[in-house]
């Protein structure tokens, strides 16, 4: 297509892509459906590529002016950005730049609106796409990250990343996005089977389904990831989504063998604490021989990656060691449930304990098809080192819809309690790649609130 043939708005878009038999040779890779090649296809004059696996992702190389697009960039980081960071994500974000009225980016948002681009995308994609689009800027510093998700909202058809990143960008900054493969009964994400890397001046774009799960994976070098995001839309399309899996929670003696003695001769000043604040810390809280097992247990044990992308990545040991046992024994037996009654005038009920492991690139999300029962939380942590930085991440974070209710870092034998109600979640901070080697180990166990269960007997 000529210049005199398309729009204003398009004039500033690469030729290359305009054209109807390239454009044609691209979709066909992209609405390859057989299964027959999965091998990533590259177009021969643009570079330009189609990641057919997990599922069909396309990148167009050099795809605006590139004076024109070094403007848009430099417009853009003129801009606010407001940092966003919560169980999923952290990184910065500009307004809606269907807001913002500076001369490139506003030609940048006009080219993108075009009629020229949208038929673009929905002869590549094979979607009909409507005159709805979204659009922002981010900013990931290092370290920054989105973990595993699949995008679905109302309308959302295409999803896109127009990358602005630095034009010496290489796979050593990270940043990529991480396609994810799923299985085919439960249709939750597995492991990360394709990736798109940034490429200054190129657009990468995925049909937008309850199976698109995908990642930013961390920035690894000291550089800012650059790019404008957003969704083309389009009549939404109905998906059968599969039943709600739960979180699995492993099922898994005389306390003053376990305990510090001056925490068992005290239990009104500790409930004191947690009846003002509804959540307390005991350092040094076991007893030091009973420590050094447990340290000694996490060096010597096995640890494998266990979770699903888009609930979490923790470790699991392949082997429980005896005192690992013996800690979850203790946190079932009568004994301990009376100690804890005493300092926090919760009767509980022994749920469940759990044994994980953290350390670079694991995390726990909130996530709608998950949920831990709400009750009292007892978290024992048992980290690498005596002085965890809270710039690796790894917190443990109590929220209440935009609340932080509290947060805890690792530290060396100090025992967490605190009180979840219903409405309250947790979640653990993404540990970053600043950690290095450096991990920690968590043992901890749910109790629901039995006298909750006896208040309500008899009413309807």
């Amino acid at each position: 297509m000529s210049d005199k043939k398309r729009s204003k708005e398009a004039q500033l878009l690469n030729d290359k892509y305009l054209e109807a038999a390239r454009v044609e040779e691209i979709a066909r890779h992209f609405q390859d459906k057989s299964g027959a090649d999965t091998a990533t296809w590259t177009d021969a004059k643009t570079q330009s590529q189609v990641i057919k696996h997990p599922f069909a992702a396309c990148q167009l190389r050099d795809v605006f002016d590139g004076e024109f697009i070094r403007n848009v960039k430099k417009e853009l980081l003129s801009l606010d950005f407001v940092e966003r960071s919560n169980d999923l994500y952290w990184f910065y974000q500009s307004d809606d730049l269907k807001k913002i009225e500076r001369p490139f980016l506003q030609r940048f948002r006009e080219t993108v609106y075009s009629s020229e681009v949208r038929e673009t995308i929905e002869k590549i994609s094979g979607l009909e796409l409507n005159d709805t689009v979204d659009l922002a800027g981010q900013r990931y510093p290092p370290h920054g990250y989105l973990l595993c998700h699949d995008d679905k909202l109302e309308g959302r058809r295409i999803a896109f990343i127009m990358y602005l990143v630095e034009e010496d960008w290489t796979e050593a900054d990270g940043g990529e996005l991480s396609l994810f493969g799923h299985d085919e009964k439960t249709r939750l994400p597995l492991e990360i089977e394709g990736a798109v890397r940034p490429k200054f001046n190129s657009l990468a774009f995925f049909e937008v389904t309850p199976t698109s799960y995908h990642q930013v994976s961390e920035i690894l070098g000291n550089r800012e990831r650059v790019s404008i995001t957003g969704w083309f839309h389009g009549k939404a399309k109905n998906f059968a989504r599969p039943e709600k899996p739960t979180r699995p929670l492993p099922n898994p003696l005389a306390l003053d063998k376990f305990v510090r003695p001056e925490y068992l001769k005290n239990p009104k000043g500790i409930r004191a604490v947690f009846e003002e604040q509804g959540v307390a810390q005991l350092t040094d809280f076991l007893r030091p021989e009973v420590y050094a097992q447990l340290e000694a247990a996490v060096q010597q044990t096995t640890w494998k990656t266990v979770g699903t992308p888009n609930v979490g990545r923790w470790q699991q040991a392949e082997a429980e060691d005896a005192i690992f046992s013996t800690m979850t024994s203790v946190y079932a037996s009568h004994e301990w449930i009376t100690f804890l009654e005493a300092i926090t005038s919760i009767p509980g009920r022994f749920l469940a304990a759990n044994i994980q492991r953290y350390n670079h690139g694991t995390y726990s999300l909130l996530h709608d098809h998950c949920q831990e029962p709400n009750g009292l939380d007892v978290v024992l942590s048992i980290p690498s080192t005596k002085s965890w930085q809270d710039v690796w991440g790894g917190e443990l974070v109590y929220v209440a819809g935009e609340d932080t209710l509290a947060s805890f870092e690792p530290q060396p034998n100090t025992l967490m309690f605190a009180i979840r109600p219903e409405g309250s979640f947790r979640f653990m901070k993404y540990v970053n790649a600043k950690a290095e080697k450096e991990g920690f180990v968590l043992i901890s166990a749910i109790y629901e609130d039995a006298g909750d269960e006896e208040d309500g007997e008899g009413a309807e």
